[in-house]
């Protein structure tokens, strides 16, 4: 029997591969929530505005308070439309390994029609 330890010798060597690819699952996760709370928060922020018809400083206010810098968010608005842009750093250790530019953007349009709400991501 000059087999013994195999198994054992494969595994080991296909361990750190395998928590390579649990790390990574892990990361790409907390960036897919990041991108659902930044997503999340421009709806919230943007009914708001459209249901209470608020002023554009209340609009930039609301973003403050719910974790943005001023820098981190531009909102415009044009007659009855709201325009915003959110630029962020994804939170992901990968992400950085393979994108050189890590900061991304988002950018959304929100109107009314017929007193329905529409808030659109805008395709750059």
């Amino acid at each position: 029997m000059k087999n013994k330890g195999q198994v054992l010798v494969a595994f080991l060597l296909l361990l750190p591969l395998l928590f390579f690819l649990m790390a990574m699952v892990v990361d790409l996760g907390m960036e897919a929530i990041q991108y659902k709370k930044i997503k999340g928060t421009v709806f919230e922020v943007l009914s708001f505005a459209l249901k209470e018809e608020a002023p554009l400083q209340e609009v930039e206010n609301l973003f403050l308070k719910n974790g943005f810098s001023e820098k981190d968010f531009v909102v415009r608005k044009e007659e009855e439309k709201y325009y915003v842009k959110i630029i962020f750093s994804p939170k992901s250790f990968f992400g950085k390994m393979w994108r050189k530019d890590t900061k991304e953007s988002l950018e959304y349009l929100a109107y009314k029609r017929e007193e329905q709400i529409v808030i659109k991501r805008m395709e750059e």
